[in-house]
């Protein structure tokens, strides 16, 4: 889907990179799976199956999970989501998006990350499983109300996907459209709370949507930057009046699909004509060891592509595809070091759930999703793929129904 969502927006310009990638992936991956088949032929025995240890376990992260929501929100000051619905300006909106993280502590950064990509929804899967109604109402109903406030369409997404995809694989079409209409409705509220331009007038009246002081016309670049040999041509057009639910609907299809490939298109397009090679400084761990200054890629291509953001005072990031910011330091060799990385990652993810298919559907289509727009490092620690992967591992003899037929 990105090579698509990139070919629409550049054409061939950038096949060549992707198919580099592409290439030193496949053939990483069946090369590790071989290895790991042969050196891992004994599977791990379950060393936790105690049923009430495991129940008591599952709570304790629960409220664990609800403390930490609650100590959040008093280092806001605030739920976001209410500010942003009583606030009629655009870029004061955005301000708001910004300070939840992009200002925030380490902890405050990470840890409603961890817990709405990986130990909510993994609770929220557990509790349906282990049939616990009231638990798994709780869940939920916590984990989407927290990703909206958080004014973050993917964490809204995010927590319910590993049960979606279980009610899928099981054929529970009925539950499965039942589980979607909390989080569906509170999703086309937040598109409505970060765009007052295309809110309904008995939200907001026509003409109070603003932005700077003035009433809000929202430019947006369709197809950005569509580069044809040496040339660039911006095409853009000015949003008009539009019904709300083909609103909701294009700005989801957009988040999906056009603006991964549009983000992808951009790092190509600014590294190295306007950005150099970084040559390791662009792994902050890296740039710690060699003295020298990180270079955090996804804010600098940003700020070169969103100048009026900028001189709004508006800063943010442009997250790419997980293999660019092996790009941004080593060029096409980096290429080959992300797709030689990312087969031992896939190859190893598969030895671990090798005897349960379903779960590793489940567990895992997310995070490798998310390596649409994030690198490998960021999904597997911050994004929670390895705190899931453990988290499976710990309560794999309560989830072995997943592997079974109804």
């Amino acid at each position: 889907m990105l090579f698509a969502s990139v070919a629409t927006e550049t054409g061939t310009q950038y096949l060549g990179n992707l198919l580099l990638y592409a290439v030193a992936l496949v053939a990483m991956y069946f090369a590790f799976s071989w290895i790991l088949g042969n050196a891992l032929k004994h599977r791990v025995s379950r060393v936790l199956s105690d049923e009430k240890f495991l129940n008591c376990v599952s709570i304790g992260l629960f409220v664990f999970s609800i403390v930490m929501v609650i100590v959040h929100f008093i280092w806001l000051r605030g739920i976001p989501v209410i500010q942003g619905a009583l606030n009629n300006d655009y870029y004061d909106i955005m301000r708001i998006r910004q300070s939840i993280f992009f200002e925030a502590p380490v902890f405050h950064r990470y840890m409603p990350n961890l817990l709405l990509k990986s130990v909510l929804p993994f609770l929220i899967l557990y509790f349906y499983i282990g049939k616990r109604p009231i638990l798994f109402g709780l869940t939920l109903i916590v984990a989407t109300l927290y990703g909206t406030a958080l004014m973050n369409k993917v964490f809204v997404i995010i927590p319910i996907a590993p049960l979606c995809a279980y009610l899928i694989l099981k054929r529970h079409f009925f539950s499965f459209l039942k589980v979607l209409v909390l989080p569906v409705c509170l999703l086309a509220s937040l598109v409505f709370v970060q765009n007052p331009q295309i809110r309904p007038t008995f939200w907001t009246p026509e003409g109070m949507a603003t932005a700077a002081g003035k009433p809000l016309v929202v430019e947006r670049t369709i197809g950005a930057k569509r580069h044809r040999g040496n040339e660039s041509i911006a095409e853009s057009k000015v949003e008009a009046a539009l019904f709300p639910a083909y609103q909701f609907v294009e700005t989801i299809y957009l988040r999906i699909y056009v603006i991964p490939g549009q983000v992808v298109s951009a790092w190509f397009n600014d590294i190295p004509e306007k950005l150099p090679f970084a040559n390791g400084c662009g792994y902050r761990w890296a740039a710690a060891l060699k003295g020298c200054d990180f270079l955090f890629f996804p804010q600098l291509v940003h700020d070169i592509e969103n100048p009026v953001l900028v001189r709004e005072g508006i800063h943010g990031t442009m997250t790419a595809g997980s293999f660019m910011e092996d790009y941004a330091n080593f060029g096409k060799s980096g290429l080959l070091f992300g797709g030689f990385l990312m087969g031992f990652f896939l190859a190893l993810i598969g030895k671990i759930y090798s005897e349960n298919w379903r779960a590793a559907l489940i567990f895992n289509f997310i995070p490798i999703a998310m390596l649409i727009e994030l690198p490998l490092t960021t999904v597997l620690l911050t994004g929670g793929w390895a705190l899931t992967t453990f988290l499976y591992f710990i309560f794999q003899s309560r989830l072995a129904q997943l592997g079974s037929h109804d």
